[in-house]
């Protein structure tokens, strides 16, 4: 069992598998989207919204009918749920009307109910038997489209990945109290104009809340719900941990994903389901949204500030490593986690064995697209040069049978940015064995405490 090539083989075993439940999580996210948006309509309007290209019967109907019948409650009380959360937790300067324990309740009982209608198995699940659910619905533009809309970012793309003109004002919710300190909400409008929304962070502040303590900005993974479901890894595995070690945690609510999943779709899924323009969008949106938090956590005392992120969230975080170089040096970070991921965009979206799995490769085939035109869009989706700050203080860890961003693209950016070797961790592990092992071992939490470290060393 111990036998390295034996592990190899169980860690692709495993990562196979691991895929195929991904997109199996996927359809139960179209699914709910479905749901969600047809309350109060018939089995054809939600097969519409599913996506569905398959024949389905009139007794199929007729459950699907039932179903919705069955969910429309779940979701109402979900939304009374919300609208109360947003009464209770944000009213400003106002005290807040209720005791620190039914503030409490009151956030898990908003994550209970979002879960019951972010999982509808009990109501839809028949469906996925029938092999009836797409795991994406796919709306590619056309690449003319494409490029007659973004022209001027392909010349420069500082137009997307650019600092604000001027920062949004952050405001925060009243907290409540966890495990490791006082946990709570900030948010304010996303500062790219492709979003034209809200942007949200829930915050852990360590129990003793010392001036200068250091500040870490986390970016998770594709799909994630966050705290729109009771059980959140990042949270208890991540917040809380460092949170307990004297560091402030932000967890990013990424563009499309959690509370600021569009209607219609599954969180994140426009990422891909507009590909390649979701795919930029995204990546270039919460690189503004980030630079917002780093500015936050620097006029709110913090000592030094520190980047990471996770596969998707890690590809945000070196897209703002590489171009943070214009930034003013207060909006760098001073240290960088990356977590199984490359800043070679393009190549990652269509190479990923998720993406694969879920159809993409032929979804832009369908819409017009080729290696040769998506290969115009490299400048947007691939910095042209190095990283904005000292190689010494990035550490990248990557799983060498990583088929979702592929190992030798993370590898090679690693090396391309002159990463010492000491800060490249390799684990015999593919993709998903990242993720687990970085967020729920003492070995992957380590790794977060010594880029903290390095930032400390760096302005010491």
């Amino acid at each position: 069992m111990s036998d390295p090539f034996f592990k190899s083989i169980k860690s692709r075993f495993f990562e196979r598998l691991k895929i195929t439940r991904i997109a199996d999580g996927f359809k139960i996210g179209r699914l709910s989207a479905a749901a969600r948006n047809t309350v109060g309509r018939d089995a054809d309007a939600f097969l519409e919204a599913l996506g569905t290209t398959a024949r389905i019967s009139v007794r199929t109907r007729h459950r699907i009918k039932t179903g919705m019948d069955e969910f429309a409650p779940l979701q109402n009380a979900w939304q009374d749920s919300v609208k109360r959360c947003e009464e209770v937790f944000w009213n400003g300067a106002v005290a807040c009307p209720l005791s620190a324990e039914a503030r409490r309740q009151l956030h898990h009982e908003r994550r209970a109910k979002a879960e019951a209608c972010l999982r509808p198995l009990a109501h839809f699940g028949f469906l996925l038997k029938k092999g009836v659910v797409p795991a994406i619905k796919f709306e590619v533009p056309a690449p003319e489209q494409v490029f007659d809309e973004f022209q001027e970012a392909i010349v420069n793309p500082a137009t997307l990945y650019g600092l604000p003109a001027t920062f949004p004002r952050i405001e925060a919710s009243h907290p409540i109290a966890g495990p490791s300190g006082k946990e709570y909400l900030i948010r304010y409008p996303s500062p790219s104009h492709l979003m034209r929304d809200t942007a949200y962070a829930r915050i852990f502040d360590p129990q003793s809340c010392t001036p200068g303590r250091p500040t870490l900005i986390f970016s998770g993974g594709f799909g994630m719900a966050y705290d729109q479901f009771t059980y959140w890894p990042e949270e208890v595995h991540l917040g809380r941990f460092l949170a307990a070690h004297g560091v402030r945690v932000a967890l990013i609510e990424s563009p499309w994903h959690g509370r600021r999943t569009c209607k219609g779709y599954s969180s994140g899924e426009p990422f891909l389901a507009t590909a390649p323009v979701g795919c930029f969008s995204f990546l270039s949106a919460q690189v503004q949204e980030t630079a917002v938090l780093i500015d936050w956590a620097r006029t709110s005392g913090a000592s030094v500030v520190v980047v990471a992120g996770m596969s998707l969230g890690g590809m945000v975080t070196e897209q703002l490593v590489a171009r943070c170089k214009s930034w003013p040096e207060y909006l760098r970070p001073d240290a960088a986690l990356l977590g199984a991921s490359s800043h070679n965009a393009e190549q990652v979206v269509r190479e990923s064995a998720l993406a694969k799995k879920f159809g993409l490769p032929a979804a832009l085939k369908s819409a017009g697209w080729n290696e040769h035109t998506i290969s115009k869009l490299r400048s947007i989706f691939n910095p042209s040069s190095g990283p904005g700050i000292d190689p010494d203080r990035i550490i990248a860890v990557l799983g060498r049978h990583d088929s979702i961003v592929p190992f030798s693209y993370g590898i090679e950016t690693a090396r391309e940015w002159g990463l010492p070797a000491e800060n490249i961790t390799i684990w015999n592990v593919g993709h998903l064995g990242v993720l687990q092992d970085l967020i729920r071992t003492k070995q992957g939490q380590g790794m977060f405490l010594r880029a903290i470290e390095k930032a400390q060393q760096a302005v010491s």
